[in-house]
């Protein structure tokens, strides 16, 4: 097997094999009764050695292409649709909106606060205000209740009336 195909886990296994074979050939030159096996020995001690340090450099490399493979992977953004139409809802609501309350001298004379999600927004009435869209649409939200809720009054007090005026007519009438 080609050492640049290899995981790090096997070149470590490989490296820890060569210093071995290297150890033990430091040992045999070391007990060497003459001085050409004694050579012998050290020489391939020496290869041994080499080997482990070439495969411990390759082990380096291919850990530093490892990281650097997993940080590109970090960098690459990941588009998610439901993310991504999150984003462009929340990026619409945050648009800025010019609004303008109605004002009159007697129910409609104060200033407006709106809160929505714990944030607090002042809105002036009677003159031209710029607010998020989020805000607009909880004042519009608001506002077709109130209209709403006259309309449905309205309604009632012409059924009572109508309801009334029947039983109060006199009898024979």
């Amino acid at each position: 097997m080609d050492h640049m195909e290899m995981n790090v886990e096997q070149l470590e296994e490989a490296a820890r094999a060569e210093a071995v074979k290297a150890r033990e050939a430091a040992e045999e030159a070391a007990q060497a009764d003459t001085k050409s096996a004694a050579e012998k020995a050290a020489k391939k001690a020496v290869a041994a050695a080499e080997a482990a340090t070439k495969l411990i450099e390759q082990m380096e490399a291919k850990k530093a292409q490892e990281a650097a493979e997993r940080a590109a992977l970090v960098d690459e953004p990941v588009v998610d649709p439901e993310k991504d139409e999150a984003e462009k809802k929340r990026a619409r609501a945050m648009e800025m909106v010019t609004i303008q309350l109605f004002k009159d001298e007697e129910r409609y004379k104060d200033d407006v606060a709106v809160f929505v999600n714990g944030r607090r927004v002042l809105i002036k009435r009677g003159v031209p205000v710029e607010v998020p869209r989020y805000i607009a649409e909880v004042v519009a939200a608001s506002q077709k209740q109130d209209s709403q809720t006259e309309a449905m009054m309205m309604r009632l007090v012409d059924e009572y009336e109508q309801n009334t005026a029947e039983k109060t007519k006199p009898y024979g009438g």
